[in-house]
């Protein structure tokens, strides 16, 4: 991560002081700016579109290690709502095996 986004996402955890592992995830928290500007540099890294067939369409973020307290950039990817739904169904049935 480079400095410019570790020192913007500092300054957000400055101003947002419950953005941290320990958040209580709530619909308000998914439309914060703290949130928001971490959708968008994610968003950014991969040029906005979905890490698996590309589209740029109704795009989600994903947290890889299926944590969503996680925020952390490096545990976050873009999915379109079709890949996201296809990953949550492969865990769901790798967890019933």
């Amino acid at each position: 991560m480079n400095e410019k986004i570790r020192t913007e996402q500092k300054r957000l955890e400055k101003e947002f002081k419950n953005c941290s592992l320990d958040y209580k995830i709530t619909s308000d928290f998914f439309r914060s700016k703290y949130f928001k500007y971490l959708s968008q540099t994610i968003r950014a890294k991969t040029k906005h579109g979905c890490l698996f067939c590309r589209t740029k369409d109704d795009l989600v973020v994903h947290h890889l290690n299926e944590i969503k307290q996680d925020n952390r950039i490096e545990n976050l990817a873009v999915l379109c709502r079709s890949c996201h739904g296809w990953i949550h169904s492969i865990k769901l049935m790798e967890a019933c095996l």
